[in-house]
């Protein structure tokens, strides 16, 4: 057992990685932290209240506001941005601003706003030209300020609508669910690790424990046997390599709208 801690202390690639580790976590969590960018990002539930294999029975007539149904859905969706800069409607481009579409040959039989973060944003829902998807225009939005709508429709499920939007300087919209595109961050996230990801108002009150937890392992690694030094910086470089990606994993949603997800 003492050969193999030696081996681990004495190898130069060993000590090389401690370092790397404690140099790209601190560098992960400082960009987390102090980073500012526009980042619309949306959510989106349904809910199937009629399907077309009920409203066909024989002598079974359904309406909705006069119009005959066969599948009606309700859609809840917000959108919001997630960054910390401000975004300005002047950032959107006037070629594809930010959308709900419904896909070809679903109806929308109502739409309203559920909720606004603020009336100083200035938000404004309506069809565009060809009625073929609503049109959300603001003023501004800051951190985790945005909009819910409720659709009410003759789809499915949340796949017969997108929504969409490119922004300059960060291109479309993103899903909130869609921020990890591999299996491996998807099962980095169902992890026990990923779980452990901090609401924002968590974080800082983590990122206090985890400078005290690295004061205490970089005070020990000075005072510590050689044997001991490259096992105590390896423990400090991916604590802090673990929690740059933490604080860098998906994007919380807002607490106004967590509604969306119940």
């Amino acid at each position: 057992m003492y050969e193999f801690l030696n081996y681990i202390t004495e190898n130069i690639w060993i000590k090389i990685a401690a370092y790397v580790f404690t140099f790209v976590g601190g560098i992960l969590t400082a960009l987390s932290l102090r980073r500012k960018k526009i980042k619309p990002v949306y959510i989106m539930r349904s809910t199937s209240l009629l399907q077309e294999s009920v409203s066909k029975l024989d002598g079974l007539n359904i309406e909705y506001d006069n119009h005959p149904v066969g599948n009606l859905t309700v859609t809840n969706i917000a959108i919001w941005n997630a960054g910390k800069k401000t975004l300005h409607q002047t950032d959107v481009s006037t070629n594809e601003s930010i959308s709900i579409k419904p896909k070809k040959n679903i109806v929308v039989y109502r739409y309203s706003t559920l909720k606004e973060s603020s009336p100083s944003n200035g938000f404004s829902v309506q069809t565009n030209a060809d009625n073929s998807a609503l049109e959300i225009d603001f003023e501004y939005m800051d951190c985790n300020q945005g909009i819910a709508i409720q659709l009410v429709h003759s789809g499915i499920s949340s796949t017969d609508i997108e929504v969409g939007g490119s922004i300059k300087g960060y291109g479309r919209i993103k899903s909130h669910e869609g921020e990890f595109k591999t299996a491996v961050m998807t099962n980095m996230l169902e992890s026990p690790i990923g779980k452990l990801r901090p609401k924002k108002e968590d974080k800082k009150g983590i990122l206090k424990v985890m400078i005290i937890v690295s004061c205490i392992l970089l005070g020990t690694a000075l005072f510590a046997p050689p044997l001991f030094m490259s096992i105590l910086l390896g423990i400090h470089g991916f604590i802090y390599l673990i929690l740059g990606f933490i604080f860098r994993s998906v994007t919380q949603i807002p607490k106004e709208f967590e509604f969306i997800e119940q």
